[in-house]
């Protein structure tokens, strides 16, 4: 028996321009969340969801943390730099049971130019 499992999913996509909107990535893990059967944890009947743009200048990008009833579900996206395409960053956590699939399937349909980096899920004991 697990109790919970664990996934990250890196991949990087042309698409720098939905990487980098605060907006449509809230809209893309708000979406997640619900096609892998989750709900957004509810803080004094708000969505206990923040996010928001990071950087300096130099390099910048899009944080989001979500806490679910379940655990929580976290990503990082960066703009394309000399060494890298624009990439996302994606951690799922939770104690309910998802499949890899239905999350790479979500990936895909927001982000039709995108190759899947590394992805690894460990259950947790």
């Amino acid at each position: 028996m697990t109790f919970g499992q664990s996934l990250t999913i890196d991949v990087s996509t042309g698409e720098e321009d939905k990487l980098m909107s605060v907006e449509y990535m809230e809209i893309f893990v708000r979406d997640l969340i619900q096609r892998i059967r989750m709900q957004i944890h509810q803080i004094e009947g708000k969505d206990a969801i923040l996010c928001d743009k990071w950087g300096d200048g130099v390099l910048f990008g899009v944080s989001c943390c979500v806490l679910i009833n379940t655990s929580n579900v976290s990503f990082h996206t960066t703009m394309r730099t000399a060494d890298s395409e624009p990439s996302l960053y994606l951690d799922v956590f939770s104690c309910s049971s998802f499949q890899t699939d239905e999350v790479i399937e979500v990936i895909k349909y927001y982000f039709e130019d995108m190759v899947v980096k590394r992805t690894v899920m460990i259950d947790r004991f």
